[in-house]
C-alpha cells in the first residue's frame, strides 16, 4: 500500500511539473514566427487581387509546413 501512495504522489509530480512548463510556452511571443505569417498572409492576399492562381496554389498545396 505503502509502495502505491509513493507511486501516485510522484506521477502527480511528474504531471504538474510537466504541465507548468507547458503553461510556459503557450504564453510565449514568437516575434520572427508572427513576421512570417503577417508576410505570408499578405503575399496571399495580393495574390488574391492579382488573381494569381497559380501563386495562390503554390502557398499551400505542397509546402512541408502545410496544415
Amino acid at each position: 500500500m505503502k509502495n502505491i501512495a509513493i507511486t501516485i504522489v510522484f506521477s502527480l509530480l511528474a504531471f504538474v511539473s510537466t504541465y507548468a512548463q507547458l503553461g510556459d510556452e503557450l504564453n510565449e511571443e514568437y516575434p520572427g514566427a508572427k513576421k512570417e505569417v503577417k508576410q505570408t498572409l499578405d503575399e496571399i492576399e495580393q495574390s488574391i487581387r492579382d488573381n494569381d492562381m497559380d501563386k495562390l496554389i503554390s502557398f499551400h498545396a505542397y509546402g512541408p509546413k502545410f496544415t
